[in-house]
């Protein structure tokens, strides 16, 4: 079969993005085969519509890789190889009967993958760390739940489990949002009865929605043509998924809010207008700082004068409500008078070094680079988003482009941001690669034509 220049240039252009995208180094015989299963399993998908020499190509800059610069052993890698090629092209017969079929794999790895490297934090979620002491904020905020479980009334428990923070140790904080909003510990409350270990469990419930949810997304925005493509989204999502649920940011009010979020505005641009509305609202009572993603969004509806303004004016009246519930009970479990200085935001300590090392650390999966993909990624869904705008577009990117700037201001710890920076990007990260590199291919013809004797 003869190989020509296009047939080259794609295959290798596949097997780069694809081992880019898997990012997770195996800790184990039994990883390393899910994990070359799943590449394998994406490149039978994906690249069906490739000659068999394309094919071949691929699978023999996978091997390259995985056997020179990651260490597994030959016999691995073809187990999972042919593992991966049989399932995919197994799947693919049967997706002409339902598509969603096809995520069912990366759905599969990714509960396997949590699963296996979370076995510290669900022991940790079983009880209180007061007993044994804690002086992390994930860990305050186990405690913080217990003590609601016991009690019943949130600000105390969050008082006393602040105060008992070895970091913090005896102090209660003095601003009303270093008060984390009680929305999530009561809902934790509700679909947990009181067992700490199944916090983890809804939350890689909600991380498989969010996957969906991604892919949705995704084929919205992608040609008919490319819509195949729109898998990739959960493809990349998969090793944020993965890092969150191996530690404490099973916990962190922003990955809720995030995963929330993206599953409301999945039904919004669904057309499933009412059903987006609770996720959104939750979203934001979850965590505050959403209030700028839904602030945003509120004033662009009006200035365009969409009616659209009167569903995110639902959600501001919500939160505005909110925010003097928990004004007026921060202010009261610290004993303290109402005063300006206490309700206002302020700058996290670590000020303009926040971005540099967050977005630095991101990278850490990328072959231990410090490239600080975090502004490449987006970058480029901002280009996306003003390259032929549109109102979805202007609405999935506030997810994408407001809400990991809000959390860099504010800050949390430097070393969790990895899976909560990056998985708001990776939901447009695919339709807006396509629409760059489609634009870039159109501006060239017309650079040549233009230069052209």
């Amino acid at each position: 079969m003869k190989l020509t220049s296009n047939d080259l240039h794609t295959s290798t252009a596949w097997s780069l993005f694809l081992i880019l995208a898997t990012m997770l180094v195996p800790k184990s015989p039994d990883e390393s085969v899910v994990i070359i299963l799943l590449v394998t399993y994406m490149l039978t998908v994906l690249t069906r519509q490739l000659n068999l020499t394309s094919r071949l190509i691929l699978w023999l800059v996978l091997a390259t890789v995985y056997v020179t610069c990651f260490y597994e052993s030959p016999t691995t890698f073809i187990i999972g190889s042919l593992l991966g090629a049989v399932l995919g092209s197994q799947l693919l017969r049967l997706s002409h009967h339902t598509k969603w079929l096809l995520i069912l794999p990366i759905i599969g790895a990714m509960t396997l993958l949590s699963f296996n490297r979370s076995t510290d934090i669900r022991q940790y979620l079983r009880q209180d760390p007061v007993a044994t002491g804690y002086g992390t904020d994930g860990q305050m905020f186990i405690s913080a739940y217990y003590r609601l479980v016991k009690s019943g009334n949130y600000y105390p428990s969050f008082r006393d489990a602040h105060v008992e923070n070895l970091y913090f140790y005896n102090y209660v904080p003095q601003t009303v949002w270093a008060w984390r909003p009680a929305t999530i510990f009561y809902i934790w409350k509700w679909i947990t009865f009181g067992q700490g270990e199944l916090i983890w469990w809804w939350s890689l419930v909600m991380a498989i929605g969010m996957s969906i949810s991604g892919v949705v997304l995704a084929e919205h925005f992608l040609p008919q043509k490319f819509s195949h493509l729109a898998l990739l989204t959960s493809y990349l999502l998969l090793p944020m998924v993965v890092d969150i649920h191996s530690n404490e940011i099973v916990t962190m009010m922003e990955w809720w809010a995030v995963a929330l979020f993206t599953i409301g505005i999945t039904c919004y641009i669904s057309g499933k207008k009412r059903l987006a509305l609770p996720f959104l609202i939750i979203s934001c009572l979850t965590r505050e700082l959403m209030i700028f993603t839904f602030g945003f969004l509120f004033v662009a509806a009006w200035l365009v004068k969409r009616v659209e303004f009167k569903r995110f004016a639902a959600v501001m009246v919500a939160f505005a409500t909110f925010a003097v519930f928990h004004i007026s009970q921060a202010l009261q479990a610290m004993g303290q008078p109402f005063a300006l200085s206490r309700v206002r935001g302020k700058w996290h300590p670590f000020g303009l070094d926040l971005p540099l090392i967050t977005t630095s650390y991101g990278s850490r999966l990328y072959f231990g680079s410090r490239i600080h993909l975090f502004w490449l990624f987006w970058l480029l869904i901002l280009l996306f988003v003003l390259v032929k705008p549109s109102w979805n577009k202007l609405v999935v990117g506030s997810l994408v482009l407001i809400s990991p700037l809000a959390f860099l201001v504010v800050g949390i710890p430097p070393s969790f941001h990895f899976g909560l920076l990056y998985t708001p990007l990776m939901v447009l990260l695919v339709p807006a690669t396509y629409s760059v590199f489609v634009h870039l291919g159109t501006w060239s013809t017309r650079v040549k034509k233009t230069f052209q004797p």
